[in-house]
Formats: C-alpha cells, sequence, structure tokens
C-alpha cells in the first residue's frame, strides 16, 4: 500500500510523464538510461517480494514492474480525465493489482 500512496502522493508528476512519453523513452540510446534506478528498484522489491512467498514466481519481476507501472499511470490519467474518483484510488489500486499478483498466502 505504501509503494502504490507514495506514487499517488507524485500523481501531478506522474500525469507529466505519461503525456511527455514516447515510444522511444525508455530506450537506452534516446535517454532512457535515466529510468533504470526506478525501474531496476521496483524489480527488486518484486523479486525480494517472490522470494519471500508474497507474489507468484511465474510472472517475472521486471513483467509485474511493467504491470504496476501501467495500472498506476493509466490510473491516473484516468483520473485527469475525469473517469476515475480520486478518493479510493490507493487501495483500489493496489487490491487490484494484488489479486492477481499474490500466491494467497
Amino acid at each position: 500500500q505504501r509503494l502504490v500512496d507514495n506514487h499517488l502522493m507524485h500523481r501531478e508528476m506522474l500525469v507529466f510523464l505519461v503525456f511527455q512519453w514516447r515510444p522511444d523513452s525508455l530506450d537506452e540510446s534516446s535517454g532512457g538510461r535515466r529510468w533504470l534506478p526506478y525501474s531496476d528498484a521496483l524489480d527488486a522489491f518484486f523479486l525480494r517480494g517472490q522470494h519471500e512467498g508474497l507474489f507468484r514466481i511465474d510472472v517475472s519481476a521486471a513483467v509485474l514492474t511493467e504491470m504496476f507501472a501501467a495500472l498506476l499511470s493509466g490510473m491516473v490519467d484516468a483520473e485527469r480525465r475525469g473517469r476515475v474518483a480520486r478518493a479510493g484510488m490507493g487501495a483500489l489500486v493496489t487490491q487490484f493489482f494484488l489479486q492477481g499478483a499474490t500466491t494467497g498466502k
């Protein structure tokens, strides 16, 4: 929950990043290296959770990172467009993500 809440605390930055995104944004040759510390940290978070039995192991940590980032950025954009309410978004994102990512322990 804290991971989601800390991202949503900076939702304006997420909206900005969504609008600045280009198909080559994450390519290392186009300056995408600046995102490596962020994606590496999320990968490590999910890998640690997999080792602790909290997250599924049939889905790689990298895939969990991508799914998490996509869900979060999509919801923040949907809020900006008036399709999703801000209230309760953190709990909703957490619940929705974990329903498919947890082992059930």
